[in-house]
């Protein structure tokens, strides 16, 4: 359990270097404490990922706004989930006046690998991350969205004792930890930041790279030991498999981890791993990456 004020102040930051210098970043917290049944890491994730979606549609710049409140739901409106019972809610809004969406957009802004992004330009994850986070909190969410207009997302958790939380440690599942330089290789913004975020609160080095021909030049600058190399499969010029035969005649015996968000089994060509490391499906909790990355490290 934890204060849903506290996830939004500690993850500021780095919605603001998200965000860019052309949108302007609004947090409006409610003033009293806003416990809820969550996972830290998981919640941190959907502020990311409504986030990115939301500066994805301002293009020319615009306000977004990340709030929190508590709300008392006493009867059915518009605005509400029609199977979401009456009481105590504590609420996460993210409003943005960008570009909105039209009703078709809307019905399907859900569904695993859907965008309306450019090919190369997202994978269609981000939402369908949410969705399954909102679904596991037991937690409820409506959107409301018009072209030209901007979108509003808001997320009803249901009520828990503050009283309670300020009992219990505030702490999510522990991370599994460990040591080590990690080259990071993802053209995905919100998947990279992610990921980075997990890795260095279990304490890793991390080289970053926003596509394969970058993570090139990043191992070939840095004069230190790379221990392991996580890299999304597949990315437009070089992809992962590539980049990691590159990279493994250079420096032999660096470990690898393969992420993808693609689930069809005909999707990674037959062979092309070699046997050599997992891949690691998208998407993943915070736990189940820091997993994978500790054993793909070794320890």
């Amino acid at each position: 359990m934890i204060d849903l004020n506290g996830v939004v102040s500690g993850i500021e930051p780095m919605l603001r270097r998200l965000v860019g210098e052309h949108i302007e970043l609004q947090i409006r917290s409610t003033g009293s404490p806003a416990s809820i049944k969550a996972d830290p890491g998981q919640l941190e994730q959907v502020l990311v990922n409504l986030v990115v979606n939301a500066r994805d549609a301002m293009a020319n710049g615009g306000i977004i706004v990340v709030e929190t409140a508590r709300e008392w739901i006493a009867h059915q409106s518009p605005d509400v989930p029609q199977d979401m019972p009456h009481g105590e809610y504590k609420v996460l809004r993210v409003i943005d006046n960008g570009s909105g969406m039209d009703g078709a957009t809307k019905l399907r802004i859900f569904e695993p690998f859907f965008t309306t992004k450019e090919v190369g330009q997202g994978t269609g994850l981000g939402l369908a991350i949410v969705y399954g986070i909102v679904q596991a909190c037991h937690a409820y969410m409506h959107v409301e969205s018009t072209p030209g207009q901007g979108t509003k997302f808001t997320l009803w958790f249901p009520h828990v004792s503050d009283e309670l939380v300020q009992k219990l440690s505030t702490r999510g599942p522990d991370l599994a930890t460990g040591t080590g330089s990690v080259l990071l290789v993802e053209d995905e913004p919100t998947v990279r930041s992610f990921a980075k975020h997990v890795l260095v609160t279990c304490g890793y080095t991390v080289l970053e790279a926003e596509h394969g021909a970058q993570g090139v030049e990043v191992a070939e600058s840095y004069s230190g030991p790379i221990d392991l190399i996580v890299t999304d499969l597949v990315m437009p010029i070089v992809g992962g498999v590539a980049l990691v035969s590159y990279l493994k005649s250079v420096r032999p015996g660096i470990k690898v981890l393969y992420m993808s968000g693609y689930a069809a089994p005909n999707a990674i060509p037959e062979g092309s791993l070699q046997g050599e490391a997992t891949v690691l499906q998208k998407p993943f909790t915070p736990q189940v990456f820091a997993d994978a990355v500790r054993q793909a490290i070794g320890g």
